[in-house]
Formats: structure tokens, sequence, C-alpha cells
């Protein structure tokens, strides 16, 4: 038996307050991506249960507090070409949302919790998300990797901790010049 979340995403009232939200945001997403989109809160919906992903499961509130949140960044974006890493992706905000609405930008999904990390990866295989990597280490742990420190232009991080210590983690994954948006 479905959950009720999950049937509430069929709602296509659901499709119009995305498109709006993001048009509002001055984000204008295809078809595709809307789907893609929609079809990522109805897994967060599905899943919150077994991976305790977020309190927020109803999907006018997904869609406005963690969907349009997660894209809000996408205007501020110096370039949508480069490698994004997101720090304490939880269930996939922003990094995977914005892997959706920008699909060249390469992405590391960073989720020390191994059972949010196995939802990342479980996700972006389900909705065909190429393009993802998804890294089930602590973020310290990552930026002293040779493989990743210093490799990215790009680097988020969303309701992960005080700015000052999400510096400390997103400033040894960028390289010279890179950029960091903190979601604060």
């Amino acid at each position: 038996m479905k959950d009720n979340y999950e049937n509430q995403w069929t709602n296509p009232g659901l499709r119009d307050l995305l498109v709006q939200e993001g048009q509002w945001m001055g984000i204008d997403l295809t078809s595709g991506q809307i789907g893609q989109l929609l079809s990522f809160g109805r897994e967060l919906a599905r899943n919150n249960r077994r991976f305790n992903l977020s309190a927020i499961v109803e999907p006018t509130e997904v869609i406005r507090k963690h969907i349009i949140d997660s894209l809000a960044a996408i205007p501020l974006l110096p370039r949508k070409d480069g490698k994004l890493v997101d720090i304490g992706s939880g269930a996939g905000f922003p990094g995977l949302a914005l892997k959706i609405a920008c699909p060249k930008l390469p992405v590391t999904l960073v989720e020390s919790i191994k059972k949010k990390a196995a939802f990342l990866i479980q996700t972006a295989a389900l909705l065909a998300i190429a393009g993802v990597t998804v890294s089930d280490c602590r973020a310290e742990e990552l930026g002293q990797d040779a493989g990743f420190r210093g490799q990215y232009q790009l680097a988020t991080a969303r309701a992960v901790a005080p700015l000052a210590v999400l510096l400390e983690l997103a400033l040894p994954l960028l390289e010279v010049g890179g950029f960091f948006i903190a979601y604060k």
C-alpha cells in the first residue's frame, strides 16, 4: 500500500507550483527537469521512513522548502559546467536538485550517514541522473584525499554546520578561485 504522502505527488497542481516558483526566481525548467524533480520528491516521500531523510514531506512544502530553496543558487552560479561538491547532502538538497536543473554540472554528493548515501545512490540511479558521484565519508576526510582536494570549482552546503565550520570543510575541496555557496 502506498503512503498517503507518495500518492499526493500525483497532484497536477504540483507541476504548476514548481514552474511558477521557479519562474519567480528566474529559473526556467524543462518539462523533463520538472518531471525529474517531482519524481525526486516522490522518492523522498516513499523512502522517508526507511532512511529518516526529512521532517518535511508534504509535497508543496517539499517543493518550496527543499527543491526551490536548493535551486535558488542557480542565478548565483558563476558557471554551470564546473564540478560541484555538495557537503552534507542528506536527502540530496541542494546537490541532487541542482544536478537535475543543471545536467552538465558534474556533482559529488558527500554524505557520511550510510543509509542517506544509499538513498542518494538509489535515487540517482532510479531517475537515470548521470554525472553524480556519492561519497559516504566525512567532508574533512575527503578534503585530505589527493583525488578530491582542490578539485572543485563549486561547493555547496545546506543545514550542515555553522559558517566557520562549513568554510573549513569546503575550502580544501575547492580549487583556487572556486566558489562556495552556503545556504544560510
